[in-house]
C-alpha cells in the first residue's frame, strides 16, 4: 500500500531546509564583509566583528531552548518564528544607519538559531 505524505509536511520540510541553508549563509558571509560593514558603520573591523558575536550569543540561547519551546508550542510555529526573525534581522541590518541599529538587528538575526534544532526534531 502506497502512503501519501501530507502536503503540509513536505512544505514545512522544504521551508525548514531552505531556512537552514539561508541562516548558515547569513552567518558565514559576515567575515568577508566585515571591512565594508565597518567602513559603512564608521567603526573598526574588530568592533564590527562584534556583530557576529551578538548573533552567536542569541543563537546559543535560542538553540538551547528551541526544544523546550517547540515541544510546547509546536515545531511549525517555532520554525516560522526563527525564519521570520532571521528575515527581519537581515533586512534591518541592511537598512541600519549606525552600529547600535546593526547590533540590534544582528541580535534579531540570531533567532534563526531556532531553525536547525527544531528542524532536526521535526524530522525525527
Amino acid at each position: 500500500m502506497h502512503h501519501r505524505s501530507e502536503p503540509g509536511v513536505l512544505f514545512a520540510v522544504f521551508i525548514a531546509a531552505t531556512g537552514t541553508g539561508i541562516i548558515m549563509l547569513v552567518v558565514l558571509m559576515m567575515g568577508p564583509l566585515l571591512v565594508d560593514i565597518s567602513r559603512d558603520l564608521g567603526v573598526t573591523v574588530p568592533v564590527a566583528g562584534q556583530l557576529n558575536t551578538i548573533t552567536a550569543a542569541v543563537w546559543l540561547v535560542v538553540g538551547v531552548t528551541a526544544g523546550y519551546f517547540s515541544d510546547r508550542h509546536g515545531r511549525k510555529l517555532i520554525l516560522l518564528i526563527g525564519l521570520g526573525g532571521a528575515a527581519v534581522g537581515v533586512f534591518g541590518m541592511a537598512l541600519s544607519q549606525n552600529f547600535a541599529m546593526a547590533m540590534f538587528f544582528r541580535g534579531v538575526t540570531g533567532l534563526g538559531g531556532l531553525i536547525p534544532p527544531t528542524f532536526g526534531a521535526f524530522l525525527a
